[in-house]
């Protein structure tokens, strides 16, 4: 179903800085293009270079003084996609320190605000829509109601 892009995605994220649209898609090619202390670095490459189709639908859902509460629908599932996505957009995820090098916002969290909240897809048996949620973390909702909600730096 993933290979055959019947599964409909959403993610949620809390990004540096404040989107000037309120949404967009990204439709470019990714692919490998160094190790950077180890860890594979990936970014656009064209298509004749390697490049992997990848497409993202995103919407600007709140904003803070600092950050952005995202959602993100990726309709291709290409490793770091979201994460090279924005950071294209020139809003990098928070807490990701790979692809997002210098932050406007102040708060450094431990950890990259990015949540897999819901992925549906047709059950191929029973044609039944299956939805499944997870729900968002602690500290991620904890970061929403600081940056976005409170509108803290």
């Amino acid at each position: 179903l993933f290979k055959q892009r019947k599964v409909k995605k959403t993610y949620l994220a809390i990004v540096d800085g404040l989107p000037k649209s309120s949404q967009g898609i990204i439709d470019n090619f990714l692919g490998k293009i160094s190790i950077y202390e180890g860890q594979t670095l990936y970014g656009e490459v064209s298509k004749a270079k390697g490049g992997l189709s990848a497409r993202t639908v995103w919407k600007k859902e709140k904003t803070g003084v600092a950050a952005s509460f995202i959602i993100c629908y990726p309709e291709t599932g290409r490793t770091h996609q979201l994460r090279v996505h924005l950071s294209g957009l020139g809003h990098p995820i928070l807490g990701d320190y790979q692809y997002g090098r210098s932050f406007k916002c102040s708060f450094r969290p431990q950890r990259m605000l990015l949540h897999a909240y819901e992925i549906t897809f047709e059950n191929p048996v029973t044609n039944q829509l299956i939805q499944v949620i997870a729900k968002q973390p602690a500290d991620f909702v904890e970061a929403i109601i600081f940056l976005i909600d409170q509108r803290s730096a």
